[in-house]
């Protein structure tokens, strides 16, 4: 496999990442919650809003996992580990230049607010 194919699939796994975890931040920042201050939630739902996230949190991880680790596995069993390596080390760069760049547009939005 080409280094040009190896950057395009990191890049590709990076961004399918990237838009998972846009997908369930915007699905927490939808919940249904309620606003009133005096408002008791019941046993159950304090119980069970835990549970949910880490629920969330342990499926998350999994797919978070087969979108960086999916396709390195299979070149891996099909002998071909120095492409599986540099196709994570690959993806993993591009997850961390796509974190900056979130952080570089949340300063440059805050300070010009």
């Amino acid at each position: 496999m080409s280094a040009k194919r190896i950057t395009f699939l990191g890049l590709a796994q990076a961004v399918g990442t990237v838009l998972y975890v846009m997908l369930v931040v915007f699905v927490l920042i939808n919940l249904p919650l309620e606003d009133d201050p005096g408002h008791q939630p019941s046993q159950l739902l304090e119980f069970m809003a835990p549970v949910g996230l880490l629920l969330l949190f342990i499926a998350s991880a999994s797919i978070s996992a087969s979108l960086v680790f999916g396709y390195p596995v299979i070149l891996a069993l099909r002998r071909r580990v120095k492409e599986a390596v540099l196709l994570v080390a690959t993806t993993v760069l591009w997850i961390v230049l796509l974190t900056l760049v979130a952080l570089a547009t949340m300063l440059v939005v805050a300070s010009h607010t």
